[in-house]
């Protein structure tokens, strides 16, 4: 299982604007929260979980990492190609990791 990523502001439009991760949602949740709970499912599942929330280096919040996200100034949700590489080569040295065999 993997949590997810940090999140900062999107604007896609109108109808369609994402807040960063300081902000609650619909249901009154942080995305902490859904940190939180992806670990707990691993643990109760007994599943590994890859922390993509502390471990990519991804962190849209912190301008120095900006270089990682589509533009600066309307996605800091989304990923770009550096990003996707970060995060493949974090989940393939992570997924290495573990003591499976098949």
């Amino acid at each position: 299982m993997l949590t997810p990523l940090h999140r900062a502001f999107a604007d896609f439009g109108e109808t369609n604007v994402q807040p960063d991760e300081n902000y609650q949602n619909s249901c009154g949740e942080y995305v902490d929260a859904y940190v939180q709970a992806v670990k707990e499912a691993g643990n109760i599942w007994g599943v590994p979980v890859i922390d993509f929330h502390a471990v990519t280096g991804l962190n849209p919040m912190i301008e120095e990492q900006l270089i990682y996200f589509y533009d600066s100034g309307f996605d800091r949700l989304h990923p770009n190609t550096k990003g996707q590489e970060r995060m493949a080569r974090t989940l393939m040295y992570q997924l290495l990791t573990l003591p499976v065999a098949f």
